[in-house]
C-alpha cells in the first residue's frame, strides 16, 4: 500500500513516515512546509557519501571537528589490503599501513626504518 500523498510505502493510516509524522504534529498534511529535499554529496574529496552538515558527510565532519580541516593523511587506505609502506607484506590494520608502520605514524608522526629492527 503506498502513501496517498507520495509513492513510500504507508506505514499508518495511510500515510508514509514522512507524511504521518506531519499528520501527528500539525493534523494535517502541510506540504508548504515541506524542504525541497535535494540530495548533496559531500564536498570532500573522492566522497560519494550524501552531505549531512556543512555539506559534507558525518565522517568528514567529524574530522572538521576534531581537526578542523579534512585531512588526507587519514584518507589513505590499501586497495589491496596490503601495507602501503615501501616492500611490506604484512596486512592493513589502520591508515592503509600494517600495525608496525601504523605506530610509527602514530608515535612518531612519519614512517621510521632507522628504528626498525631488522
Amino acid at each position: 500500500m503506498e502513501c496517498s500523498n507520495c509513492n513510500d510505502p504507508a506505514i499508518a493510516k495511510g500515510f508514509c513516515n514522512k507524511h504521518y509524522s506531519q499528520f501527528r504534529r500539525h493534523k494535517k498534511i502541510t506540504p508548504d512546509l515541506e524542504h525541497n529535499m535535494q540530495v548533496i554529496k559531500c564536498s570532500a574529496l573522492n566522497c560519494d557519501r550524501d552531505a549531512a552538515v556543512k555539506g559534507v558527510c558525518k565522517k568528514h565532519y567529524k574530522h572538521l571537528q576534531k581537526y578542523g580541516e579534512i585531512r588526507p593523511s587519514t584518507e589513505i587506505r590499501s586497495e589491496l589490503g596490503k601495507c602501503v609502506a615501501s616492500n611490506c607484506p604484512r596486512d592493513s590494520v589502520g591508515l592503509g599501513y600494517c600495525q608496525r608502520h601504523y605506530r610509527q605514524i602514530k608515535n612518531h608522526g612519519r614512517l621510521t626504518p632507522e628504528l626498525e629492527i631488522k
